[in-house]
């Protein structure tokens, strides 16, 4: 009796042992199938809710985190209403990057992330709802407690308000304005350093004013306070990518070929930067931006993209770009800056030229003390072949009396005096949405006629441009006599707010010498601002 109950306690320890082997080793195999299938993802999340806030330690989340929201929505994801505050943001508490940011994708990722508590139009996830601050933004915050909704509603509206006083405009002054007034009046300016290239890289500024963007942009801001040669400075906000785009293109008649010259170039003056600073890997190239003001835009980073072997090779720099477009796919619409149409600089049919506004309405005829009668409803002057707008315009509006078409091109003289003499100038996209077309009719204080859907006007928030032209869906093409004929009432009204208020801000005053750049280059470097803002630093 002894031996068998011996035996059987045996044979119970030797089936218990060989019970816990099998439970551990199933559980480290299901551990180390999860650890290996997704290494990345576990490193991101590490590094993403580690609790820095600092630009280059937050993860910028792909594919990776796509898979997890994929993984979970698939199971019993719960789905939050999101409360939606314009013109809002949170400071800090960033979460992660979205790269491709549309709303129901970004709802998706935060409803499947704990963390989650907000998102971003810009793309960004938050945990927290708070320090709220201005912004261009809009901002959706999750509504977690179902019994509390309409009271945390409300809240978030209250705070909305209070943000939409902040940011309205007084005196004609925007409080983003007065943000980048108090950074300067404390001495820290938002920095910004200029890669430098090798001869081989370097290329001679265009003579084409049209596309004198790159070099003007680049000359305004090494006379600015807010270029950092040191590249060991302690703080550096953001970086340009010396990219001569509109350079390259003519370097070669050919269009295409001309494209395929900027694309090497731009691919070859980013590889060098990689090979020899380590700041573009720091962050995957969020703190970077680029120029281009050749018809090619944003095509640029895309083809950066294309002919590299690494995904979201490009993705993340910002570009500064004539081609805004929102029908292209090229174009990041909550992260790109549309650039003023051109420069002016020895530009033998601009008024302006790049210096200080003139007077409008005064062009007199010759000998004459007499400013040039506005005898004309509209006026066009171009090539009519180009694209899908212009053909039908002159189609419809060829035969009409009050219609100045010129299909071709004039003499600076006489299209400085059509410009004059037309109470409407039209502004047709051609191949592009945009055109320089729009800085002639400013300048002329002759009322823009927009016609180009999807074109993002520069500088639209700060300027408004259904006061400032007449803005027309292509769809609308056949009724434009009428809706010139009816816009009569308000021709004074969006004269003088072109004169008081548009013309200065689209206008490249300065940079030639020792003189202090004014206009394009400051809007522009406040638009960088909002997309680079030091943390430090709020708008309110």
């Amino acid at each position: 009796m002894k031996f068998h109950c011996a035996r059987n306690k045996v044979w119970v320890a030797f089936i218990s042992i060989i019970g816990l082997v099998l439970v551990v080793g199933t559980s480290l195999l299901f551990f180390t199938t999860q650890s290996t299938q997704r290494p990345e993802l576990l490193k991101q999340e590490q590094t993403c809710c580690a609790g820095d806030n600092s630009r280059s330690s937050i993860a910028v989340l792909g594919e990776s985190i796509k898979f997890v929201v994929e993984e979970r929505i698939e199971g019993s994801t719960p789905s939050f209403e999101y409360d939606l505050v314009n013109g809002a943001d949170i400071d800090e508490n960033d979460l992660g990057f979205i790269k491709k940011h549309g709303y129901e994708t970004m709802k998706a990722i935060c409803d499947a992330t704990p963390s989650c508590k907000a998102f971003n139009s810009n793309g960004w996830l938050k945990t927290g709802v708070r320090p709220r601050v201005a912004s261009n933004a809009d901002l959706w915050i999750k509504l977690e407690d179902k019994h509390h909704q309409q009271q945390q509603q409300q809240q978030h509206r209250q705070e909305s308000a209070s943000l939409n006083k902040q940011i309205s405009v007084k005196n004609g002054v925007n409080i983003l304005d007065l943000a980048l007034n108090i950074e300067r009046e404390e001495g820290v300016p938002f920095k910004i350093h200029i890669y430098n290239l090798p001869p081989d890289l370097s290329l001679s500024p265009t003579l084409d004013y049209k596309y004198q963007l790159e070099a003007k942009f680049i000359a305004c801001l090494r006379q600015s306070a807010n270029i950092e040669p040191d590249l060991h400075a302690e703080r550096i906000d953001a970086f340009l990518i010396p990219v001569h785009c509109a350079e390259a293109r003519y370097l070669v008649k050919d269009r295409d070929e001309g494209q395929r010259k900027a694309e090497d170039h731009a691919f070859s003056v980013l590889n060098f930067i990689r090979r020899n600073y380590p700041f573009w890997d720091h962050s995957k190239g969020a703190d970077h931006f680029f120029l281009c003001g050749h018809d090619m835009g944003a095509s640029i980073r895309t083809a950066l993209e294309e002919k590299s072997e690494e995904t979201q090779f490009a993705r993340n720099m910002v570009g500064i770009v004539n081609t805004a477009d929102v029908a292209d796919s090229n174009f990041h619409v909550f992260k790109d800056i549309s650039a003023p149409p051109h420069v002016g600089d020895q530009c033998p049919t601009c008024i302006q030229g790049g210096h200080d506004c003139h007077e409008f309405g005064t062009m007199l005829v010759q000998n004459s003390n007499e400013p040039i009668p506005r005898t004309k409803l509209a006026f066009f002057a171009g090539n009519f072949q180009r694209g899908r707008v212009r053909p039908l315009v002159m189609q419809a509006f060829r035969d009409h009396e009050h219609f100045h078409f010129v299909d071709g091109y004039m003499s600076p003289k006489t299209y400085m005096k059509a410009l004059y003499s037309s109470e409407y100038c039209l502004v047709l996209r051609g191949y592009r949405a945009w055109t320089p077309r729009l800085l002639d009719a400013v300048w002329a204080a002759c009322i823009p006629v927009i016609i180009s859907d999807d074109y993002v006007l520069p500088f639209n928030r700060w300027i408004d441009w259904n006061r400032a032209a007449v803005i027309v869906p292509e769809s609308n093409i056949n009724y434009l006599d009428s809706i010139l004929s009816d816009d009569g009432p308000n021709r004074c009204d969006r004269r003088n707010y072109l004169k008081t208020h548009v013309s200065h801000l689209l206008t490249w005053a300065g940079g030639r010498g020792k003189e202090t750049c004014t206009g394009a280059f400051e809007y522009l470097m406040k638009e960088l601002w909002l997309r680079f803002k030091p943390k430090s630093f709020h708008c309110s």
